[in-house]
């Protein structure tokens, strides 16, 4: 694509900079005028659309009226949630759906070798390949593409690859609708470009290159995994706290509550049977959150016009920059004018930072904010700055995400339109046990070790697949 700076042609104040503005041909203009999809670049020659070799429906939700099955099935149900960052399927964690159920919906069954691409929500264009084994029908949720080869030209785990690179991942992020939830339509999926299809040859080479690196990466980032899950119990551990084992037959989910204990027009279950209770029947006296903080306040919400590019703006952390384990990542952000920093204030050291919006299985991760730069924060996160004569804010980061890993916030959280969320006033009110300053510091220094570890296993992981996606990236445009 053509761009030239607009000072070859015209004479512009001097104020403006002139690396912001640039010409685009007619003849290159898509069925869109926003500036930010043109600004990128991209050269697509020779190039084809995805539509060209696959055919790309979406998923469907359950009927109004109907739910999962609580006994096994036949039938599954994937949802967006079941699938991890790298594209791998949790598959014992899809749902089970009644038969009936599964006759409504049996059109948006998934079938092996066909891949899905998430179109709705933070995770936007996470891919994922349906190479599991198993005589189960599956069901796709709608906030899910399917994408099905039109032949066998190409080799599916080579599209596998090919999506998750850097040039499709950067279409797909100035592809989608930015709303309360993001969205890429169907027909933004199938018109995105892809590099010419090479010869199955070179499509094996490809993925060989590809999977002896995610291999490689996989067992490390598991060794990381197996040393964060520790954290958890050493902490339960330290503070005395013992949990009840999971028992999820129908005579053990049965409870009763007294009138006098409704409150705030809760009618929920799950409302009045978390495992709260327990964590405050440790050694130490539990206090309410709010008589341990100085301030609780949610950030702002931005829609795309209203974003900045990567060099102009601000990091804006979003949920999708907390990871299930509570630290901060930065390999999709959000950026917002800098100018926002003449009226909100920007992130401190120290700040709690607590997801108060996001799935009924997410909402509550929390991370510790201790970059040293500037970032604001979305209004899907709630910052809590905390006395620190009382509580450190290290141990409450800890403490809140033991809570979202044993589903306290997924028991207190109010749904709607397929979001949950944790009101300010409900969070000041959860307790948390608190113990001194010292056995806080002990803990704090004992987690931070293990995190310690830890990372240097996943950045071990992750520089040997950042140089296999180098060298893939190479053999996509090579060839």
């Amino acid at each position: 694509m053509l761009k030239k700076k607009i000072k070859v042609m015209y004479n512009i104040s001097s104020h403006i900079n002139t690396d912001k503005i640039f010409i685009v041909k007619r003849s290159e203009l898509e069925d869109r005028f926003d500036a930010t999809f043109y600004k990128e670049g991209f050269d697509f020659l020779n190039f084809i659309r995805l539509s060209k070799i696959a055919r790309v429906s979406g998923g469907k939700r359950l009927p109004e009226g109907y739910d999962f099955s609580n006994e096994p099935t036949n039938y599954r149900y994937l949802r967006v949630g079941d699938v991890n960052r790298d594209g791998t399927l949790n598959y014992g964690d899809f749902k089970y759906l009644p038969k009936d159920v599964y006759t409504i919906l049996k059109r948006y069954e998934i079938f092996k070798n066909d891949l899905l691409i998430a179109i709705v929500g933070a995770t936007v264009g996470k891919v994922a390949l349906m190479n599991i084994e198993t005589d189960e029908n599956i069901i796709l949720t709608e906030n899910c593409a399917k994408i099905t080869l039109k032949d066998k030209t190409v080799l599916p785990e080579y599209l596998f690859i090919l999506l998750q690179s850097p040039l499709i991942q950067k279409q797909i992020q100035l592809n989608y609708i930015q709303t309360t939830l993001p969205k890429l339509g169907l027909d933004r999926v199938g018109s995105l470009y892809i590099p010419p299809i090479p010869s199955i040859k070179i499509q094996n080479e490809i993925v060989k290159v590809f999977s002896k690196a995610f291999n490689i990466n996989k067992q490390k980032e598991a060794e990381a995994k197996a040393i964060l899950e520790s954290i958890d119990t050493y902490i339960l551990k330290e503070l005395g706290i013992s949990l009840p084992e999971q028992n999820n037959t129908l005579q053990d989910r049965i409870f009763t509550a007294k009138f006098s204990e409704v409150v705030g027009g809760r009618l929920d279950p799950l409302f009045y049977n978390s495992d709260l209770s327990y964590f405050s029947s440790g050694v130490y006296e539990s206090l309410a959150i709010g008589s341990l903080t100085i301030s609780l306040k949610s950030g702002f919400g931005v829609g795309r016009q209203d974003q900045a590019d990567e060099y102009d703006g601000i990091i804006q952390i979003r949920p999708t920059n907390i990871d299930e384990f509570g630290q901060l990542i930065f390999d999709r952000n959000i950026y917002v004018p800098r100018t926002l920093l003449d009226k909100v204030t920007p992130l401190e050291v120290g700040d709690v930072l607590f997801n108060n919006t996001n799935s009924q299985e997410l909402v509550g991760k929390t991370a510790l904010f201790a970059e040293n730069k500037s970032m604001l924060y979305s209004n899907h996160i709630t910052v809590i700055k905390v006395k620190k004569e009382k509580v450190l804010p290290e141990f409450l980061w800890m403490v809140l995400n033991s809570y979202q890993k044993h589903k306290v916030f997924y028991s207190l959280c109010t749904n709607w339109n397929n979001q949950s969320g944790i009101g300010l006033e409900l969070l000041k009110s959860i307790k948390i046990p608190v113990p001194n300053i010292g056995t806080q510091k002990t803990i704090v220094n004992h987690v931070a070790n293990i995190f310690n570890s830890a990372n240097r296993l996943k950045e071990q992981a992750a520089e040997i697949l950042f140089e296999a996606k180098q060298k893939v990236e190479q053999m996509l445009i090579s060839k």
